[in-house]
């Protein structure tokens, strides 16, 4: 999400410097090294080149010198993660506005991509726009063309496998409701499997909010006068991070924290009363695309995740999209799962049939040895049902059965199982282990119907 003028007024980090003087962080405490390249590792050089824009107005070089000396730093270390990637690779700049990193970009002579999203108002650019932009002192002039959508309600207008990088800068924080839909694009987007994700966000738990609590302020965003996506909606951890893009289907290269201003104080002399690790103030994390998009929404992000219930893709995958399609499957501890259990409630899965005759197909897992002689599996869908034996062998399975035509749109499968078994420990299967109080049916990998 990208406006024309969108800062952070640092006002508490100002006060927090005059009361806390400044120290190097300690080893060990944040700040990993970076190695800077040639053209970003100049800073005052760096400064003056961006400083040459007219995008804030000629009434805002205030606004502008505030804004790039927050972002200076953040623009060097982004700068320095990049992946090595050719000249001429296509990059998608997510939130390009205003077009400080896309000169850098450029200047690395990159093909970039730039898209925006200003809102739905009247002076909303539609699905293209254009951005003229001067530099008053060297006499430079560049239009920036861009799309115009919304990442977190709309189908990125680009083919899979469009780019070989994919910037996702400072936009995280501002979405309020579906961060996992872009997350699920921007996997799509990207080839596969070089393709490459660098994302960057403020850090909740930076020293800065530590000092705001402390202090008895409130580490909350102002709200904002460009509306919701104008403010930091939700802020994360260095490991919320990780487990986020992981559970989208990406391989995580590296994550971390690092301040991009000087150290408020002396963050090792606060050790002995709070956890000092990953308190620097931005997360970094850089991640590449693998196998196919997931869509997870987990219960450490979301809340009343019922309300979220979409048809995404045909049938059902356990760890790809059975966040959104089913509703009754224990919680599984390792993730992504790829199989999940049935309880003595039974589980509701959301599919999409194809036209005409076919058939209900179901991939799952046996209970094990252990929870008796058998199960038996039911699915039932408007007026029909079928059922199945399934021994207790631990072993895969695959049940199916032919079914009348169903008109188009959703189709509510529910399975139930006759009975429920409760683990020993060491009974194995799919699922958390043994020695726990859940009862369990069948662990279910697919369901689907097919013709």
């Amino acid at each position: 999400m990208s406006s024309l003028r969108r800062f952070v007024p640092r006002p508490v980090r100002r006060l927090a410097r005059r009361a806390f003087p400044a120290s190097p962080p300690a080893p060990g405490l944040g700040n990993p090294p970076i190695e800077y390249p040639e053209d970003v590792a100049d800073t005052d050089a760096l400064r003056e080149l961006l400083r040459d824009t007219d995008l804030f107005g000629a009434s805002a070089v205030a606004e502008a010198d505030d804004y790039i000396a927050h972002a200076l730093e953040r623009f060097r270390v982004t700068m320095a993660l990049l992946p090595p990637i050719r000249a001429g690779a296509r990059v998608l700049e997510l939130g390009s506005n205003p077009y400080l990193l896309t000169r850098l970009l450029l200047a690395r002579g990159l093909d970039v991509t730039c898209a925006n999203w200003f809102g739905e108002t009247p002076e909303a650019f539609g699905a293209r726009g254009a951005q003229m932009v001067r530099g008053p002192r060297s006499g430079w002039v560049h239009e920036f063309e861009f799309d115009h959508f919304n990442v977190e309600t709309d189908r990125f207008p680009y083919d899979d496998s469009s780019f070989d990088l994919v910037l996702c800068c400072e936009i995280l924080e501002h979405l309020p409701t579906d961060p996992t839909r872009m997350l699920v694009e921007i996997h799509r987007v990207l080839t596969k499997p070089d393709g490459a994700v660098l994302v960057t966000t403020p850090n909740a738990t930076r020293l800065e909010n530590l000092l705001r609590m402390t202090s008895g302020r409130n580490v909350y965003e102002k709200l904002s006068g460009y509306g919701v996506y104008g403010r930091h909606n939700r802020e994360y951890t260095v490991g919320e991070l990780r487990d986020l893009l992981t559970a989208a289907g990406f391989a995580v290269e590296d994550a971390f924290a690092r301040d991009l201003q000087p150290p408020l104080c002396d963050l090792g002399a606060l050790a002995p009363l709070v956890t000092t690790a990953e308190r620097g103030e931005n997360l970094f994390a850089l991640a590449h695309a693998v196998g196919d998009e997931r869509w997870p929404y987990p219960e450490w992000l979301y809340q009343s995740r019922q309300a979220m219930r979409r048809i995404v893709r045909p049938d059902l995958v356990v760890g790809v999209n059975d966040d959104l399609q089913s509703a009754g499957f224990h919680e599984e501890s390792e993730g992504p799962a790829t199989r999940r259990w049935t309880g003595p409630g039974g589980v509701r899965v959301d599919l999409e049939p194809p036209a005409g005759a076919a058939r209900l197909v179901i991939h799952g897992a046996a209970p094990p040895a252990g929870a008796g002689q058998g199960v038996r599996l039911s699915a039932r869908w408007d007026e029909e049902e079928r059922s199945w034996e399934i021994p207790c062998d631990g072993a895969a399975f695959v049940v199916e059965a032919q079914i009348a035509p169903l008109g188009a749109g959703l189709v509510e499968i529910h399975l139930e199982t006759d009975r429920t078994w409760l683990p020993a420990s060491g009974d194995g299967g799919a699922g958390d282990g043994g020695g726990e109080d859940r009862r369990r049916g069948v662990a279910i990998e697919r369901v689907a119907i097919e013709r």
